[in-house]
């Protein structure tokens, strides 16, 4: 089995645009938290995000958290966290978000993905356009 230290550094996590999203920016207070250093890279429009997602987000820049958009290349870092696309997934991955998992796999250090690898499809396995190739472990649990 395959570790990846949240410890490290720096970590970046880059978010999507939806619930994904908000799971990473939780991820990233709490690594900050942790005397982390971390940034979030926002692979689509931030200011679109709904609900918990939103309020993650708003929770963790309230908490001096840093993000910054996806421009093409990812920072520099000692892991990346994939939050660009979940479990909910419904559609070829495409934009920025393909650009964003095309670049998580060209990363060379560790990549953990949130729910599941961006891209792949948590029904079918099947890859929805590209996906990343990144350790996943996947809690799924009712929302209450």
């Amino acid at each position: 089995m395959t570790t990846v230290d949240l410890s490290e550094p720096f970590d970046v996590v880059v978010a999507g645009g939806g619930n994904n999203a908000g799971d990473g920016y939780v991820v990233a207070q709490c690594a900050a938290q942790n005397a982390c250093e971390v940034t979030v890279v926002n692979a689509t429009d931030p200011g679109r995000l709904k609900a918990a997602a939103a309020d993650a987000r708003q929770a963790y820049l309230a908490a001096g958290g840093r993000e910054q958009n996806f421009d093409g290349e990812l920072p520099q870092a000692d892991v990346y966290v994939d939050a660009v696309l979940g479990i909910g997934l419904d559609r070829p991955v495409s934009g920025r978000m393909l650009e964003a998992v095309v670049c998580l796999n060209r990363a060379p250090c560790p990549v953990l993905a949130l729910d599941i690898p961006s891209g792949l499809h948590a029904n079918t396995g099947a890859t929805s356009g590209a996906s990343s190739r990144a350790l996943s472990r996947t809690n799924v649990r009712p929302r209450w």
